[in-house]
């Protein structure tokens, strides 16, 4: 249990819950931890109160205080929740952006790999082709190199592929991590 300074709006749930999201290719691309304070009127926002105490569970006795918290924290977690959903919807648009710029570096990189990679087996080919023009056996090295420009195209394609599938992101549902019951400093009227 957690005791707020004095002026702090009490007694309420601080909720804590992690918000994550997911690529396309299901890789976790971010997560980050968020406070939402539940006052026992039903307000909710993410600011938590300042705390000049913690008491531990051996110091709490049964006050009227912590029995309307609890019996009312079921209604109180269902609201954080909700809000907890809210903020994972609005934090999703920071995450897209920042996995878009994120996979558009990788493809900028792969495109470019491929790119030299492709060019140079095609320089060889027509080497090869021009060798095989003046009389030289070379069926073998131009059907190499066609092979190799064959395989390289195939794996460029499949990389821009999962480039792509990876700049989709997807809010994972909200986990709640922790939950403190927060009292005010009085403790006469706890």
């Amino acid at each position: 249990m957690k005791v707020a300074a004095d002026g702090e709006s009490t007694p309420g749930i601080l909720f804590t819950y992690r918000l994550g999201y997911v690529s396309g290719a299901g890789e976790a691309v971010t997560e980050k931890l968020v406070p939402l304070y539940v006052t026992s009127e039903g307000e909710v926002g993410t600011k938590k109160p300042e705390f000049v105490d913690t008491l531990p569970p051996g110091e709490v006795g049964p006050t009227p205080v912590l029995e309307q918290l609890a019996s009312t924290a079921e209604e109180l977690h269902s609201i954080a929740e909700m809000e907890a959903w809210e903020q994972v919807e609005s934090f999703a648009e920071e995450a897209r952006e920042e996995r878009e710029r994120e996979v558009e570096i990788k493809r900028e990189h792969a495109e470019q790999h491929f790119e030299e990679e492709i060019s140079e087996w095609e320089e060889r080919l027509e080497t090869y082709r021009q060798q095989d023009e003046q009389g030289k056996d070379m069926s073998a090295p131009i059907g190499n190199a066609k092979r190799e420009l064959e395989s390289l195209r195939r794996e460029r394609d499949e990389e821009l592929a999962r480039l792509d599938e990876e700049k989709h992101v997807t809010p994972e549902e909200p986990k709640l991590v922790t939950a403190s019951l927060v009292v005010d400093s009085h403790p006469g009227e706890r």
